[in-house]
């Protein structure tokens, strides 16, 4: 194992210790962030080499940064959305429907139904 081979054994490990620094901090930083899920970096140690004075390695390698998220919480985040989403539909709609009867008000159906009724009433008390 010459010089070089030592010194990028040691440049990689410098490069995913900062890397995992990185993602501290923004673990960090972000702690207070609504929705945001922290990170983890997943590192390996790379293959070995077998020399006469017995095994060296040749360093570590990052393999990925994973979210760390519950899929169980996410999914039932989604459905709740989804239910959300539904009763405003619903709720838009309704709405709509009140505004055309323009309810409770006095130009309203429900003013024109009791007068109606009290027509009816009136003719039955005073034939």
């Amino acid at each position: 194992m010459g010089l070089f081979s030592v010194l990028n054994v040691a440049t990689r490990g410098l490069s995913a210790s900062q890397l995992a620094m990185d993602v501290a901090g923004q673990n960090i930083s972000n702690a207070d962030v609504k929705g945001y899920s922290r990170k983890r970096l997943n590192l390996n140690a790379d293959y070995r080499y077998d020399s006469s004075f017995g095994q060296m390695g040749m360093g570590v390698e990052v393999l990925n940064i994973e979210r760390m998220r519950n899929t169980f919480i996410d999914e039932q985040i989604r459905r709740q959305n989804q239910e959300i989403g539904t009763y405003d539909e619903i709720n838009y709609t309704l709405e709509s429907i009140e505004n055309i009867f323009t309810e409770p008000n006095d130009t309203g159906i429900l003013h024109f139904i009791d007068q109606f009724f009290d027509s009816w009433q009136n003719l039955a008390n005073n034939p």
